[in-house]
């Protein structure tokens, strides 16, 4: 495992704890959801000029609303939502091939958004001969998708399992800040859920927000956190931007993960930059489930 320099991190001085405290009351206010639009909006202006300049310079790529990209990882305008997302499915593809054969391979993105990842996977992954496939709860956004990205075939998926496939349809499954956005119920639903539909032997990537993102706890979650139990704040409503999950490496490696039987934790890793700063997850599904004998032996 590779482990994150500390040094690297953000540290709690009084203005960022004092941020911390002011998000938190307007959380608790119910006006949470009216200063990120507010946020949004203000940060789409400033980034038009340059948005409209990057467009130029791509003329065969089609971008989303610029509002769509703000909220994404490293989320500031065209720019950023373009190479960042390029360069994360670089390390992506580098992660799979270390695992899995990557020829012909059918894989799906949960949790797509406006296509930052996926766009490139479909791109990149025709080098590979790959089927590629994305899902989002949102509907906008998939019917944006739907319209804009070609190689890709997209799906809406609701806030709760099932997806619409059948069992073990895909070699890999990966999400990019999906889980940091559930309450724990709904980690163990949905990563059971990933497992139906990943074939035998294939793979589930997530992202987690674990030690690298401790610093925007608020001293009261530290103790949780440091708990090995998950952090969650449940405000706006579950799968919202705000609505975030903290996850204490001993909560995957106690709690989630243990939940799936059929599966081992094959690789973990706190700096790759698949998604931001958050730790990244390798699962493999058992060749054949728990309790079941290969050879047909059992009596």
């Amino acid at each position: 495992m590779i482990e994150a320099s500390e040094v690297s991190f953000p540290r709690q001085t009084k203005p960022y704890l004092l941020r911390l405290r002011l998000i938190e009351l307007l959380r608790k206010l119910g006006l949470l959801p009216v200063a990120d639009e507010l946020r949004r909006w203000l940060t789409v202006v400033k980034h038009r000029k340059r948005d409209k300049a990057f467009a130029a310079l791509c003329p065969n790529e089609v971008f989303p609303p610029t509002r769509s990209c703000v909220g994404t990882i490293g989320g500031r305008g065209y720019e950023s939502y373009y190479e960042d997302g390029e360069r994360s499915v670089k390390v992506l593809l580098e992660l799979m091939a270390g695992h899995t054969e990557l020829k012909d391979a059918r894989v799906l993105e949960w949790g797509c958004g406006p296509a930052r990842l996926v766009r490139h996977l479909a791109r990149l992954g025709k080098d590979f001969g790959m089927e590629v496939f994305a899902t989002d709860y949102d509907d906008a956004t998939i019917q944006w998708c739907k319209s804009a990205i070609p190689g890709v075939t997209f799906a809406r998926n609701g806030l709760d399992p099932p997806l619409p496939f059948p069992d073990g349809f895909f070699d890999v499954i990966f999400s990019s800040s999906v889980f940091t956005h559930l309450s724990e119920a709904m980690h163990y639903a949905w990563l059971k859920e990933n497992l139906r539909v990943v074939k035998p032997a294939g793979l589930v990537i997530f992202t987690t927000a674990g030690d690298s993102l401790k610093h925007r706890l608020l001293p009261a979650e530290v103790p949780l956190y440091e708990a090995g139990e998950l952090v969650v704040r449940t405000v706006p409503l579950e799968g919202a931007p705000r609505y975030n999950a903290f996850h204490s490496p001993a909560f995957v490696r106690q709690k989630l993960l243990p939940s799936v039987p059929d599966a081992d934790l094959i690789q973990h890793e706190t700096d790759l930059p698949l998604a931001g700063i958050q730790d990244v997850w390798v699962v493999r599904k058992h060749q054949t489930p728990s309790g079941v004998d290969p050879e047909g032996t059992n009596p």
